[in-house]
């Protein structure tokens, strides 16, 4: 009987068909630190109900603002470019930024110091009471005071679409503004309630001598873009209004998402604090104290606005379904101040 022979097959794999490495230890490990620091800081900057105490501290809100400003200035620049070269190609390519309008410059000038004495006057004048300090934080990053910034930014960099976009955003509430003032000197009541917060006995005095904005943000920041040439040479080449029309109005869209968006995640819809034992003198003491926030009325309605159409939390709705009905409505109620407001006051003030 033969012997059985028996082939020995190599255990050195071939070069050919390698496997992936895996990755090393130290590598996962790494990997894994990152994931936890960044679920951890997800964590600390998302809002966690009035009562939580990180939003009595200088941290949090100090880092919501930065955030905020940082995130919408990084998405809605390059998305503006993006969206004018997408729509608009032909007139980019062939146009040479004209020189910038030293009107235009100076009202950009004016904003942006505007912008920066409102915060740092109400955190001055508030200094008897730190948690209405940290509430001027966190109301920084409503749309009337981002538009400040955006106004500040497109005109010093000829983006007007970024200016008026923001203008579109806020022309219902600052349209109202004059509605509820004019109410107020004849009927000596609001009738919508926009600016009904100026007689609350908590709104301090800083607030109310630095919310003149709401008046002139949009005639002023739209005089600036029309001072620019480059505004002026695209309308005609666009044979309209392009800037308060169809593009402004959908990049408008894009700008109250995000707005709205990140104050939901971060800024809570109020703080809740007591004071009745605090060192410091002259401050009032009292318990159970409420600060409203509700910036961008990302978790209500303005509680001063009683009309039926607008009480969109009636049913107590969810997260999702409430911000759904604010921006639609939003939306929409922007569109018709676009065509009924902001297009013919262009049209006989500025053309």
């Amino acid at each position: 009987m033969e012997p059985v022979s028996y082939r020995v097959q190599s255990k050195v794999p071939s070069t050919e068909h390698r496997e992936p490495r895996v990755p090393n230890r130290a590598f996962r490990a790494a990997m894994s630190t990152i994931l936890h620091f960044s679920l951890r800081a997800i964590q600390f900057l998302s809002q966690q109900g009035p009562k939580a105490h990180k939003h009595t501290t200088w941290k949090h809100p100090i880092l919501v603002c930065i955030l905020h400003y940082t995130i919408t200035t990084a998405m809605l620049i390059p998305l503006h470019d993006y969206y004018i070269q997408s729509f608009h190609r032909q007139f980019i390519r062939d146009q040479q930024l004209p020189d910038q309008s030293r009107i235009s410059r100076q009202i950009a000038t004016f904003t942006f110091l505007y912008f920066v004495t409102l915060l740092s006057y109400r955190i001055i004048q508030n200094r008897q009471n730190h948690i209405i300090q940290k509430a001027c934080i966190y109301e920084n990053t409503w749309l009337c005071n981002s538009t400040l910034y955006f106004g500040t930014i497109g005109l010093y960099t000829q983006r007007p679409i970024l200016v008026t976009a923001h203008l579109i955003t806020v022309s219902i509430d600052q349209t109202l503004w004059y509605v509820d003032l004019a109410g107020f000197l004849i009927m000596k009541k609001f009738p919508i309630g926009v600016a009904k917060y100026l007689t609350w006995p908590e709104t301090s005095f800083a607030t109310r001598i630095t919310c003149t904005h709401h008046l002139w943000t949009i005639p002023l920041l739209m005089y600036g873009c029309h001072c620019d040439d480059l505004y002026t040479n695209m309308d005609k080449e666009e044979g309209g209004s392009m800037y308060l029309g169809g593009a402004a109005f959908g990049f408008s869209v894009l700008v109250m998402c995000l707005s709205v968006g990140l104050s939901r995640w971060m800024t809570p819809f109020y703080i809740a604090y007591d004071n009745a034992h605090s060192p410091k003198p002259r401050v009032k003491r009292e318990e159970n104290m409420t600060k409203y926030l509700n910036c961008n009325l990302s978790h209500e309605l303005w509680r001063d606005i009683t009309f039926g159409f607008l009480r969109i939390q009636h049913d107590d709705p969810s997260t999702g379904v409430y911000l759904c009905r604010l921006l639609w409505r939003w939306q929409l109620l922007n569109g018709v101040i676009l065509m009924l407001l902001l297009r013919p006051m262009e049209r006989w003030f500025f053309l």
